[in-house]
Parts: structure tokens; C-alpha cells; sequence
């Protein structure tokens, strides 16, 4: 697919060069830090160096007093609480650490997470039931509970007081809860949480009401910056601190059960980052709610026994054995159904088949994004449940609420989301989302965009670039990894096709050394050697027996034309 080629703007260069000698960097990273925001030397001193201290006061957000306060008397009064979460690493991450921390002020936390698969998301009426039945004084919402305006008031008529901790956005009219904790709800400066995020945020204001030391808590940041990275929220403000310093601590992690899971995948003794986050860890959690209970995954992170650790591991991995075939075959029936469709007359793709595992269908809906960069919506027609995802142009959230006359319940954010339909409304969905994608998307929109950082020169690539770049980690959606183009590469050597479908050659430019190349899911590409090209790609390092190399990971490839 032809791609749009977006070169950033040369920065100011009276800032990139105060920045340059301030930090002794180059002033290609000196212009990329002044592209990220970072004006001044106090803005980039923060960039570079995140400090908890930077952390916003949990105060801040609105009603977390009234919330605090509610759950620090049911401690005192050795009242039934009840974590009830939701079944992804987001969910399950924040029930842990609720569920830790609290276990610590000697409270004995119930937990509740439902069935993705009988139940689906948020307070479900099983959920409901067995907190009436388990006879629970307080409630604590993790990753969920916005929109849950009818049963939350139920709850609250019956006596329970539920207190709501969500990121998720907020409908018009907000439920009756004792309090909601939700930085997208009032005047919190920092809007991006994910859901274990603010379920820190409220463990750290418990701490400081009750007058303990906060600094104990930084050893949660482990589960924190998993759910942030997993979750795909913007890695800035908060966001960074948290990911910064919880990757250090998952490197050498008290959780017993993230100890398993990194041992499991291959990262013991391993320097962690956030594709291992997202891309290792991720998938192997997410797998067990996705195909079967994720109360695993909470037994995983609050167990104190290495064997039940590993023997839950070796479970979970499994299922995410069993995930990978399951979406695999989705993924191949879900692209011969868009191959029946006209694209150029389509500017969103709505699917729906039976027998299409609802707890799969998210994962094959942001890869069907990938290859056809349009908003796609996936059904499965055995259950009702469908899965969304989007490009950076198109609201998915906004547009489900002008669809929501044709949904049982939905809810998500801009670029994921998931809702139930009755059977009989699908065709009708369809329409209206089509319809609106119709007239709010443009044919540029629907182009891939590469947002290219800055073009340098082959001679400009080298050890040294890649070690002041390294210092803008952690990267991920709002800090991504730096793009660079470089103009009349030639290819030297002979290209030669690798993995599957990833292609491997080098290239030098005014008779610069070779440098190594590798082009992921790229191999369809020709090339010959001797041939001119210009290169879009990000740098990487090679290590091998002790000796380090700089490699071009690419992006884009365009023959280069005199």
C-alpha cells in the first residue's frame, strides 16, 4: 500500500542549539527533543530524566477524598470489600495491585472478574448477584464501572457503596456512585491514566491519609507500567515516569509472579523494554482472558509461591498457544471477506461471521488496520459481540455513540472499542458506521502516513546517534522511536529474503561503509543490488559475541528516481 512520506519541520534553531550544548548531544537530537515539546532545558531535563517526584498529587483528582475515606473506614471496621476488575492486563494488573496493597493494611479483599465470554465487560448482572449474595459492604471498581449507571444505582439501593476507578470516557449522565475516580472526569491535570494507573493513584492517596510512606509503592510500578504499555496509552507525563521506573523494577521484580512470566518468556536477566511489554508479556496475560478465566492471571501476581506461579505460567501459555491458532484462522477468513469488497468505495470495513471467537476478534480487527488502514469493526454473529479499531483520524467512541440506538452497550476510546448488538441490528450498524465514516474520512486520511523525525545522511548514522536517542525512552504511542530518512542509499551485497517475509541487504551513501538493514513483513519488495534507494527506518543495535552494530530497521522503501 503507497504510503505518505511526512517530513517534520525543521525546529527553531536558536532552541535546538542551547539544547545541543546543554545536554552535549547532536543537533539532530537536540532537534528531535525541541519536535517532542521539550522548548527549554527544564522541559527536556524532564524528558530525559522523569522523577517520581513529578508525579501529580493523587488529591487532585476529584472526589479521591471522599473515596479514600470510604475505604480506609471499611478497613477499620473490617467491612467485606470487593475488587471487582475487568479480564485484560489493564483489569487484571489493577485488581492485583489493589488487592496487594490492601492485603498489606490487613484488609481480606474479595475479587470479582467476569467471563469475558458469558458475561462480557464491566458490572454484568452474575457480577451484581454475587456481590449481593457474597454480602459485600464495598465495592472498588478497577479498569470499569463509567457506564454502569443502572447497576451501580441498584448496588447503592441495596446498600452497597461502590466506589469507581476508571479511564475509560465518560457518557453525558455519570453513575450515582459513592465516589468515581477518573482522571477524564473533572479537572485532573494528567488525562491518560490507564485503569491501574488510577488504581495506583488511589493507593498512593490511602497511603498518604494514613500517614505511611509512599516511597513503598514504587515497588508496584512493575504492574503499572505493564498496564500503561499494554493498555496503549500515550507514554508522556505521568505516563513516562511510570513506564521509566517500572520497567527498572520489573527487571528485577519482588512479584513472584511476574518473576514466572518474565522467566517463562525467555527475559530473565534480561534488560526490559516496551515491545517486550507489549509484544511478550502482553499477549501471554491478555491470552487467558481472552479464551478462559483471567481470575488466573490475578492468582499469578498475588501468589507468594514460585510453584503455583510456574504451574500457572505454564497454563496461561498455553492458552496463548491456543489464541495464535484461533486468530490465525480468523485473520485468513477475515481478509478473503475484504477481498470481496470494493475498498475504493469503502472507507470502513464491518464484518460479521459466525463462529468468530469473540475474544479474538480485537487482536484480528487492529491487524485487518494494519493491512487495509481503515476502521474496522468484527462481529461475532454466535454472540453478539463486536470489537473495533481504528486509524489515528477516525473517533471510534464518538462514532459508536451515533450508532448506540443500534447497540446493547458499548464503550472504549478513540481507537479501540467493544459493544454488543442483537443479531437483527447488524446490517443496520453497518450502514450507519459506513455512512458516518463516508462523509467524516477524506482519501488522504486513508493513506498511511510516516511522521519522519528528520533526514540525515549515511555519514550522520552511527553509535552515537543511536546512544543519545536512546535516552528519549521509553517509547511507545505519544514518544515513538525516532524515523529517519536518508536520500540515494545504494543497495550493495544481495538482498535475500528471511523469517517470514522480512528482507535483509545492506546499503552505504557517498561512499560510506555498509550498514545492515532488515525490512519486517517487507519481503515483497524487489531489489537489486547496485540499486538507489531512499530509506525510511528507525535505528537499532545488533549485538553479537560482545561487538555492537547499528542496524536500519525499515519502515518504507522508495526506489530512488534522478
Amino acid at each position: 500500500m503507497k504510503k505518505n512520506w511526512i517530513l517534520a519541520s525543521a525546529a527553531p534553531q536558536d532552541k535546538t542549539d542551547k539544547l545541543s550544548r546543554e545536554f552535549n548531544i547532536s543537533k539532530i537530537a537536540a532537534e528531535i527533543l525541541v519536535a517532542r515539546g521539550c522548548e527549554t532545558v527544564e522541559d527536556a531535563h524532564k524528558f530525559i530524566n522523569p522523577q517520581i517526584a513529578n508525579l501529580h498529587d493523587p488529591f487532585l483528582m476529584p472526589q479521591m477524598d471522599i473515596a479514600v475515606n470510604r475505604i480506609i473506614q471499611a478497613i477499620k471496621a473490617n467491612e467485606k470489600i470487593l475488587i471487582y476488575g475487568d479480564y485484560d492486563v489493564d483489569g487484571t494488573t489493577s485488581t492485583s495491585l489493589l488487592h496487594n496493597i490492601l492485603k498489606k493494611l490487613n484488609a481480606t479483599p474479595d475479587i470479582y472478574i467476569p467471563n469475558r465470554l458469558k458475561e462480557g465487560y464491566g458490572l454484568t448482572q452474575k457480577g451484581v448477584e454475587y456481590c449481593l449474595q457474597s454480602y459485600v459492604n464495598l465495592i472498588i471498581t478497577v479498569d470499569c464501572g463509567i457506564t454502569n449507571i443502572e447497576e451501580i444505582a441498584y448496588l447503592q439501593g441495596k446498600g452497597v457503596d461502590v466506589v469507581v476507578t476508571d479511564h475509560h470516557e465518560p457518557e453525558s449522565e455519570l453513575p450515582k456512585a459513592f465516589a468515581i475516580l477518573n482522571p477524564k472526569v473533572g479537572q485532573y491535570p494528567f488525562k491518560e491514566l490507564c485503569g491501574c494507573g488510577v488504581a495506583f493513584k488511589l493507593a498512593r492517596a490511602i497511603y498518604k491519609k494514613l500517614g505511611l510512606e509512599t516511597q513503598e509503592l514504587i515497588n508496584y510500578l512493575d504492574l503499572v507500567a505493564l498496564a500503561t504499555v499494554c493498555d496503549v496509552t500515550p507514554l508522556v507525563e505521568e505516563n513516562r515516569i511510570i513506564t521509566k521506573y517500572g520497567m527498572k523494577i520489573l527487571s528485577n521484580t519482588q512479584n513472584i509472579g511476574l518473576q514466572a512470566l518474565i522467566s517463562s518468556v525467555g527475559l530473565e536477566n534480561h534488560p526490559i523494554d516496551t515491545y517486550h511489554l507489549g509484544f511478550a508479556l502482553g499477549p501471554v496475560i491478555n491470552a487467558q482472558g481472552r479464551l478462559g478465566e483471567a481470575r488466573e492471571i490475578i492468582s499469578l501476581f498475588t501468589t507468594s509461591d514460585r510453584e503455583e506461579a510456574d504451574e500457572i505460567t505454564s497454563k496461561i501459555k498455553q492458552q496463548n498457544t491456543k489464541r495464535r491458532i484461533i486468530q490465525g484462522k480468523i485473520l485468513e477468513e477475515a481478509i478473503q471477506e475484504v477481498e470481496k469488497l470494493d475498498l475504493s468505495e469503502k472507507k470502513a470495513i464491518v464484518l460479521a461471521k459466525e463462529e468468530w471467537h469473540s475474544g479474538v476478534i480485537g487482536i484480528v480487527a487492529s491487524k485487518l488496520v494494519e493491512k487495509f488502514y481503515r476502521p474496522v469493526v468484527l462481529i461475532d454473529k454466535d454472540t453478539g459481540r463486536g470489537s473495533a479499531r481504528s486509524i489515528s483520524s477516525f473517533h471510534l467512541y464518538d462514532t459508536l455513540s451515533q450508532c448506540k440506538e443500534y447497540l446493547l452497550h458499548f464503550g472504549g476510546h478513540k481507537f479501540a472499542a467493544g459493544f454488543t448488538i442483537e443479531p437483527d441490528n447488524i446490517q443496520l450498524l453497518r450502514e450507519k458506521f459506513e455512512s458516518l465514516a463516508d462523509s467524516q474520512l477524506t482519501l488522504e486520511e486513508l493513506t498511511p502516513k510516516f511522521f519522519i523525525d528528520k533526514e540525515i545522511t549515511a555519514q550522520e548514522i552511527n553509535k552515537d546517534l543511536f546512544d543519545e536517542i536512546c535516552k528519549f525512552a521509553p517509547f511507545g504511542v505519544g514518544n515513538s522511536k525516532p524515523i529517519f530518512l536518508t536520500q540515494n542509499l545504494q543497495v550493495i551485497g544481495y538482498p535475500e529474503v528471511v523469517g517470514r517475509n522480512h528482507i535483509k541487504f545492506k546499503v552505504r551513501g557517498n561512499g560510506h561503509k555498509g550498514i545492515k538493514t532488515i525490512g519486517f513483513g517487507l519481503g515483497g519488495i524487489s531489489l537489486t543490488t547496485g540499486q538507489h534507494i531512499n530509506l525510511v527506518y528507525s535505528l537499532d543495535e545488533n549485538q553479537w559475541f560482545g561487538k555492537s552494530t547499528i542496524i536500519l530497521k525499515i519502515k518504507d522503501i522508495e526506489i530512488f528516481k534522478t
